[in-house]
């Protein structure tokens, strides 16, 4: 998967791994996690799910929970990403959250000003604290997105205010 280690940041970083749902509780990415986990070494390996693979398949919800509680005796983190405003986001993902490290939270949901918030970012906070989660605030675009994480007390965002992505490893 990754060529040389050279090209990896050095320090506390952690390697985000995009999958879907079915490619989770494929058996072959027992195999796969082994070998990026140890290409990538220092850095942590965060497995990442889109909110709507989870709100698609809820059938599925049960057989994801399983293998993150296999991938994390092995040191993998887990994160659901593409959360926003909506109760029925909380309500979809609220079986895994005593499972999950991370939320990514949109901030393009908490930026509508024609539509009723549900849940604020700060109901989010809330919630993530509860559950002993990340939070993590993404597509933090302008000055007055990274003032408003900032009230909040938020440290963890990305977005192009504060840069674009560095590297893409194929």
């Amino acid at each position: 998967v990754i060529k040389s280690k050279e090209n990896l940041p050095q320090g506390n970083f952690k390697f985000i791994l995009k999958l879907t749902s079915k490619q989770l509780v494929s058996y072959r990415l027992r195999k796969i996690i082994k070998e990026v986990s140890a290409q990538i070494a220092p850095m942590a390996l965060v497995i990442e799910l889109s909110h709507n693979e989870i709100r698609k398949k809820p059938k599925k919800v049960r057989a994801i929970k399983r293998r993150i509680l296999r991938y994390q005796k092995q040191g993998v983190y887990f994160s659901i990403n593409n959360i926003g405003s909506e109760f029925s986001h909380a309500k979809n993902i609220h079986k895994l959250l005593p499972y999950i490290d991370f939320i990514k939270l949109d901030m393009k949901y908490f930026n509508k000003e024609q539509s009723w918030l549900d849940l604020t970012l700060k109901s989010w906070g809330k919630l993530t604290k509860k559950y002993q989660i990340e939070l993590i605030v993404s597509e933090v675009e302008t000055k007055a997105d990274a003032e408003l994480v900032d009230l909040l007390g938020i440290n963890l965002r990305q977005g192009f205010l504060y840069g674009k992505p560095q590297m893409q490893i194929k």
